[in-house]
């Protein structure tokens, strides 16, 4: 029974996705700004599962303050958007921090991540980025002066300071299983058949 289950688990290991970050940087350089204000970035993506929000840690430290963190239409539409706490509550990955939010996916198109700052932790004003296969990084450099969370449409400096996490979503394509996956499951049910003999 054991041999069986082993397969399996593999299986299941191979075709998941989970955690992976939208965005990382490289070289990122910070500024304080006492202003309140949303910074962000524009992506377009064929399709994903966001599965956590969160926001830039200068530091690794903890956060100063908690922060709003969305993701928007590219009309401007707060799509879905949770609070990344103050302190070490949210996970540390990399330099963000991140809460987990109940699985929101995003269809084929083009979107705007924003991250709200009362002025307390430094905002990412430069930097290199790279973004995950399932993400397509358009300007990085949006923002809008506000006193909550808002759909930023300005164009500036480079802000890295939103970010999320995501799985990969099932479409109609990606539903049908891939050969590495068949081969698993004949070799799960060839242990199986073995050990009954």
């Amino acid at each position: 029974m054991r041999l069986f289950l082993l397969p399996l688990a593999l299986m299941g290991a191979l075709s998941s996705f989970a955690g992976t970050m939208a965005v990382t940087g490289g070289g990122l350089l910070t500024w304080s700004d006492s202003r309140a204000f949303t910074t962000g970035w524009s992506f377009s993506t064929t399709g994903l599962t966001v599965t956590a929000l969160g926001y830039f840690d200068d530091g690794q430290d903890g956060l100063l303050d908690a922060h709003d963190v969305g993701i928007f239409a590219s009309d401007g539409t707060l799509l879905v958007s949770a609070t990344v706490p103050q302190g070490v509550a949210g996970t540390l990955n990399a330099d963000w921090r991140f809460v987990a939010i109940a699985p929101f996916t995003l269809d084929a198109g083009s979107y705007v991540m924003g991250g709200f700052s009362n002025g307390y932790d430094p905002i990412v004003v430069a930097g290199a980025a790279a973004s995950a296969p399932a993400v397509q990084l358009g300007s990085l450099s949006w923002y809008t002066f506000a006193g909550s969370l808002s759909f930023p449409n300005f164009s500036g400096n480079v802000y890295l300071n939103p970010n999320f996490e995501y799985e990969r979503a099932v479409t109609p394509a990606s539903a049908t299983p891939e050969p590495a996956t068949w081969g698993l499951a004949a070799v799960a049910l060839g242990l199986l058949a073995f050990r009954r003999k």
